[in-house]
């Protein structure tokens, strides 16, 4: 009787293999993206929030309120809906047996 003994074949998961490999690259492209890129342009053109602050601080809201209030398209606007009523909505006792 003979015996045949098959080298055993190095079986590679491709899938795996390419999977682990294109999880390394999106890994290291979010790193590069958030850590090395140049800024935005969004914040190039945006106001920093110290320029923004210094704009805000020279509003004068004094009388703001009054200005708005008498002024004639302030007074010019109807109320279309009705207030909300008050109804009596589910049990007064949840816990009763029904």
């Amino acid at each position: 009787m003979a015996i045949i003994l098959e080298e055993s074949k190095n079986k590679t998961n491709w899938t795996m293999v390419i999977l682990i490999l294109f999880l390394f690259l999106f890994i290291a492209g979010g790193t590069y993206a958030l850590f090395f890129t140049p800024t935005p342009a969004i914040e190039r053109f945006a106001p920093s929030s110290q320029k923004l602050n210094a704009e805000l601080s020279k509003v004068k809201v004094e009388n703001s309120e009054n200005e708005v209030t008498k002024h004639p398209l302030y007074k010019s606007v109807r109320q279309h809906s009705l207030p909300p009523s008050a109804a009596q909505t589910g049990r007064s006792n949840p816990f009763v047996r029904f």
